[in-house]
C-alpha cells in the first residue's frame, strides 16, 4: 500500500479497526484495505449501470453490498450510504439514488 494511502484518516481507521476486531494487521490488512478500495469502484460502476437501466433490485443489492462490507472494515460512513442506497433503490426514489452514488462516489475519492 502507498504511504499516502496510509496516512489517509479513512485507512487508518480501517486498518485500526481491522487490527483491534479481527487482529489483522500487517500486509494482510493492507491487502485487504486495498482489495476492499477496489471493489468500491466497481459496485459504483455497477449502481450507475443499474440506475441507468433502473434495475431497482440490482441497485439495492449493490447498496445492501456496500453496507455489509463497510461495516465489516469499520467504514461507517461508507455503510451508511451503502444503507441509504439500498433503501432508495427498494423504494424505487431516482433522486435519493442519484444522491447516494454521488456521496459513494465523494467517499470513494477520499480513498484514492
Amino acid at each position: 500500500m502507498n504511504e499516502n494511502l496510509k496516512n489517509n484518516p479513512v485507512v487508518i481507521d480501517i486498518l485500526a479497526y481491522l487490527k483491534e476486531s479481527f487482529e489483522i494487521e500487517g500486509e494482510s490488512a493492507d491487502e485487504l484495505v486495498e482489495s476492499f478500495i477496489e471493489s468500491i469502484g466497481e459496485h459504483i460502476t455497477e449502481a450507475d449501470a443499474n440506475l441507468s437501466s433502473s434495475s431497482w433490485v440490482d441497485l439495492s443489492r449493490v447498496g445492501h453490498t456496500l453496507k455489509g462490507s463497510g461495516a465489516n472494515v469499520g467504514a461507517n460512513a461508507l455503510s451508511e450510504v451503502g444503507k441509504k442506497l439500498e433503501f432508495a433503490a427498494k423504494a424505487e426514489d431516482v433522486a435519493a439514488c442519484v444522491a447516494s452514488i454521488a456521496q459513494l462516489k465523494e467517499l470513494y475519492a477520499e480513498l484514492k
